[in-house]
């Protein structure tokens, strides 16, 4: 496990559009590490991970209230079906329980 950042640039980076979009955003190794759209970064591109999902956290009482932002890398390349995405996305709000 690695902490990419503590500040998430809003609209930067996998983190900042998933914060922007207020959604999760995923990408494959094929634009992951070739993306020029701003996207991926160079520092998650040297994760090298060859699969990515980044998922907002909202504050369980507030659903509008941003407070977290988890990102995943995978060893390998990944297609996220949307119940992947949903069960990541429960699992990405239990770091509200260590705070």
């Amino acid at each position: 496990m690695q902490n990419g950042t503590a500040v998430i640039p809003v609209g930067k980076g996998m983190a900042g559009t998933a914060a922007e979009r207020r959604a999760p955003v995923a990408v494959a190794v094929s634009d992951f590490q070739t993306d020029t759209t701003g996207v991926a970064v160079p520092g998650g591109r040297a994760a090298r991970a060859k699969g990515s999902l980044t998922l907002p956290v909202f504050d369980p009482a507030d659903d509008t209230r941003l407070l977290a932002v988890v990102g995943l890398g995978f060893t390998e390349t990944r297609e996220f079906t949307e119940a992947e995405i949903a069960a990541y996305g429960a699992d990405a709000a239990t770091v509200l329980k260590a705070v």
